[in-house]
């Protein structure tokens, strides 16, 4: 038991070394894209006295492509994560039944139960906690994902050991560190996006 610790803790310390060197490399990337930019500015009449016709026309793409890279790396550094699924948001009174079965499965696994529970058309099931960066583990929005495809698949029985499985990373607070990993996958996709939009 003590070894698994030992293992967690060395994971998370290289996940969150992970994260912070992923913001380092953006900084560093962006540091470059200034730096290459004031260049390209300072000494466009030497190099454009240099060129000529096609010449010309790859030194402002050049140019172009730097604001570009430099405008999705500043909007990667401030992406904002979280909001809700496209689904259909859940309540107590619109399901008695399926909060039933929650709450039968938080008492059976000694977990506080979730705050909102979307009904999507895909296939996933899951949780995550919807909260600050800063905050402390568990004082998030607990949220749960029901994807119908597999729910049509699935036993009662069946379903309650997958949502056992889920609560049980509440319990392990994976979903306060996979609050980190979001950030940076945001991130990569905000970059994805903003250069694939170029093309």
């Amino acid at each position: 038991m003590a070894n698994r610790a030992s293992v967690s803790r060395i994971y998370l310390l290289v996940l969150l070394i992970l994260v912070a060197m992923f913001y380092v490399l953006l900084a560093a990337c962006l540091l470059a894209c200034g730096w290459g930019l004031y260049l390209l500015v300072t000494h466009l009449p030497e190099i454009l006295a240099h060129v000529r016709g096609r010449g010309i026309k790859l030194v402002f793409m050049v140019g172009l492509g730097i604001v570009i890279f430099g405008y999705s790396l500043l909007r990667a550094m401030v992406v904002r994560t979280g909001g809700d699924p496209l689904g259909a948001r859940m309540t107590r009174n619109d399901q008695p039944r399926l909060f039933g079965v929650l709450d039968e499965v938080c008492r059976k696994v000694s977990a506080r139960p979730v705050n909102e529970v979307f009904v999507t058309p895909e296939t996933e099931i899951g949780v995550w906690e919807e909260s600050a960066i800063y905050m402390p583990p568990g004082a998030g929005k607990r949220k749960l994902v029901l994807g119908l495809a597999s729910l049509c698949f699935l036993t009662l029985d069946q379903l309650k050991s997958i949502l056992a499985h889920e609560y049980g990373h509440f319990s392990n607070r994976d979903t306060y560190w996979s609050r980190f990993i979001a950030r940076v996958f945001a991130g990569v996709n905000e970059v994805r996006g903003v250069m694939a939009g170029q093309n």
